[in-house]
């Protein structure tokens, strides 16, 4: 971590950054779930770091860190993570990324569109092919939206959860009463890095 925070000196305390020549149109929040994944966290800020400065936009890296043992919950994570970052800045762009997941071309742009733009539309684990139904959704050219995913196995508290089908066949009846507007978690601590922001929460345990 150390040779990184070398690597990556315009990177201001915390993970924030700003481009100093020109006048960026976004101010992004970049929020990474986060449980036991550290050497793909490093992987992660030594190339994420330098293709966003390329970029020339203004952002904060985020890593929400999940407390405790119980199953792994990415998307409440997500909406942690959304709350905690807009406390701290006033952002008008939010992406999610996956630690274990970086583009391959830096043309394909950590921006917000009018729709949800889908970054990782052409990702390696899925032949550079992904399928999405029932959504407006924005997304680079395929070719520009490649991804690797650094492999990895499943470790405790992260196996496959059978229940996500069950949630995932209600979610038309509940979307208007559940997630980000029922939110409920307890912060525990704020860490700042030089290379990001680390939030950790307990987020209780998972419905039964």
């Amino acid at each position: 971590m150390e040779q990184l925070v070398e690597l990556n000196t315009y990177v201001e305390f915390g993970g924030h950054y700003k481009p100093p020549d020109c006048i960026p149109l976004q101010r992004i929040a970049i929020i990474i779930p986060f449980r036991n994944r550290e050497h793909h966290l490093r992987h992660w800020l030594y190339y994420l770091h330098p293709i966003l400065r390329r970029q020339q936009g203004e952002y904060g890296i985020y890593v929400i860190e999940q407390a405790g043992e119980n199953t792994f919950n990415r998307a409440k994570l997500l909406n942690v993570g959304f709350v905690e970052a807009s406390k701290e800045n006033n952002y008008d762009c939010f992406i999610f990324s996956d630690v274990d997941i970086v583009p391959e071309n830096d043309r394909n742009l950590y921006r917000c569109s009018q729709n949800p733009r889908h970054l990782a539309c052409a990702m390696d684990k899925f032949g550079y092919k992904v399928t999405l139904s029932g959504m407006s959704v924005d997304r680079p050219d395929r070719n520009i939206g490649r991804t690797k995913m650094i492999r990895h196995q499943r470790d405790k508290g992260n196996e496959v959860n059978e229940k996500n089908y069950v949630v995932y066949n209600r979610m038309k009846y509940t979307r208007n009463q559940d997630g980000y507007i029922s939110l409920k978690y307890s912060l525990i601590k704020i860490e700042k890095n030089q290379l990001f922001t680390k939030i950790t929460v307990d987020i209780g345990k998972p419905p039964s």
